[in-house]
């Protein structure tokens, strides 16, 4: 339940929709078919995200037509074990689809025909269907072990931050019209005590604990421990500047080690239409706020909290095999100036004298601890993820332009080995139910997770090296497995 940054006006396909990266992908090494030598590739599956590993398969969320799938691979040959429907149900459409892992079961979200008087409101309202259950199921074999009531959910089901034996998942159930922190048991999916987030409007997850009860004038901020709402409080209690909304993209985590909750909201862009979206790139503000009661113990304007798009030293993700949410020990922010023109998928603009400002921070005080200038970056400045070389090792230009190694947790930048292969992302979208867009139209584009793919330093893709580090996906079965834009690949890992 981390964090997600929503850049609402920097993409021309939805209101909602994140990431506008470039796609990649390749051939694998020694094969003119796309296989590995050692490992194997599925070019006939569409990822929609990074595997997770549970019960001996790697399992992989899947753009099947008209939809979502799950799909749980056999490591050793790639074959499929078992396929299951899924849904983003009434999730914001630029949330990238995640996996509950609970020893042997997943969680995730099954469409339902199933619909009570107050969701089928809520359907007239969006033109289509959302009603889901989420569902527990047998990870070795895909039998569904268990289903909750029908219900509209917001967020993915995932482990509870004070239980990560419990899932938990925000949603309108039994058509009460509260939208609701929902908490059931992983083994078999009896309801415990839900938490109370809002009387109707659809609530939605902004980080561990961390909740937009969904009213607006004003907007609020609402945090739970366990099965309690301990406060509620206004946005601009945190974030005063005019315009600043969840609407326009956040990204949170939940420090507990130092108490804070720690991340950032943007302000809206300066002007918008169907061609065009002008941003000025220093309208947002990072912010540590307590836990325990709401209040702001450091803020930093003109900061953008990047964690969810940039390997913050410490951070860990149930797809890399954590079963839990693990934060960072160490933040990342840009502190951006000047303007940026989004036209369509393309590139951005940035005018004259943009500059972006890469920082390493203190999460308790928010004290500056290395800062290096990137110049006008516009894989940053779009929040594209920077091509990866080892776990807390990234490329980024200098100021002349030169792509340097920048380790992540020290900020110091050093020469690139020759022969250097990094990992750069990609983004993905699938079909999903129908809302309404920022035109009012029908839209039906989801965004799916980041996908990756072997590159050169300068992000140009090439082929997979003989040995893969592990900081690409997660092992299993001597294999390191991780998806590209359109087909999932295994091989052996470096080391």
């Amino acid at each position: 339940m981390g964090g997600r940054r929503l850049w609402v006006p920097l993409c021309a396909m939805v209101l909602l929709l994140a990431s506008c990266t470039s796609s990649g992908s390749h051939k694998a090494k020694g094969s003119s078919s796309g296989t590995a030598t050692v490992g194997w590739t599925r070019l006939d599956l569409t990822p929609v995200s990074q595997p997770f590993t549970a019960a001996g398969n790697f399992i992989v969320y899947i753009s099947v037509a008209g939809g979502l799938g799950v799909v749980a691979l056999n490591p050793t040959t790639g074959k499929t074990v078992w396929q299951a429907t899924a849904t983003p149900s009434a999730i914001t459409p630029g949330e990238g689809p995640e996996l509950g892992v609970y020893g042997n079961i997943v969680t995730f979200l099954e469409p339902s025909a199933s619909v009570t008087a107050f969701q089928q409101t809520a359907f007239e309202q969006t033109g289509n269907n959302q009603s889901a259950t989420v569902v527990g199921v047998n990870a070795a074999t895909g039998a569904v072990m268990w289903r909750s009531p029908p219900g509209l959910f917001s967020d993915w089901p995932l482990p509870c931050i004070d239980d990560p034996t419990v899932v938990c998942a925000t949603g309108l159930e039994d058509g009460t019209g509260a939208s609701q922190l929902l908490r059931f048991n992983s083994a078999d999916g009896t309801s415990l005590v839900p938490v109370t987030i809002a009387a109707s409007d659809l609530a939605r997850a902004l980080g561990p604990d961390l909740f937009d009860p969904g009213t607006r004038s004003p907007e609020q901020l609402l945090a739970v421990n366990g099965s309690t709402v301990v406060w509620k409080h206004p946005l601009a209690s945190v974030f005063p500047e005019s315009g600043y909304s969840s609407d326009n993209g956040w990204d949170f985590d939940r420090i507990g080690s130092v108490g804070l909750f720690v991340g950032s909201v943007n302000g809206g862009p300066v002007t918008s239409n169907n061609f065009e979206d002008v941003v000025n790139l220093a309208d947002s503000a990072t912010a540590g706020f307590s836990i325990a009661t709401g209040a702001v113990t450091w803020r930093q304007p003109g900061t953008q909290y990047v964690c969810n798009f940039l390997p913050c030293p410490g951070s860990a993700t149930i797809s890399s095999g954590t079963p839990a949410y693990s934060p960072p020990t160490m933040g990342l922010r840009l502190r951006e100036t000047g303007m940026a023109t989004f036209e369509g998928s393309s590139a951005p603009t940035l005018s004259q004298g943009a500059k972006i400002m890469i920082e390493g921070f203190d999460l308790a005080t928010g004290h500056t601890l290395w800062s290096v200038d990137a110049g006008a970056d516009v894989d940053l400045a779009q929040a594209t993820a920077l091509p990866q070389v080892a776990q807390e090792v990234v490329i980024l230009p200098d100021t002349t332009g030169a792509p340097k190694r920048l380790n992540l947790v020290t900020g110091v930048q050093s020469a690139i080995p020759t022969g250097t292969v990094a990992f750069c992302q990609a983004s993905t979208t699938y079909t999903g139910p129908g809302y309404p867009d920022a035109q009012g139209q029908s839209n039906t584009d989801y965004s799916g997770d980041a996908v990756e793919f072997p590159c050169m330093p300068n992000g140009e893709s090439t082929s997979v090296p003989a040995k893969v580090p592990t900081f690409v996906g997660p092992s299993l079965g001597g294999v390191v497995a991780w998806s590209e834009s359109s087909e999932i690949v295994a091989a052996p890992p470096a080391g």
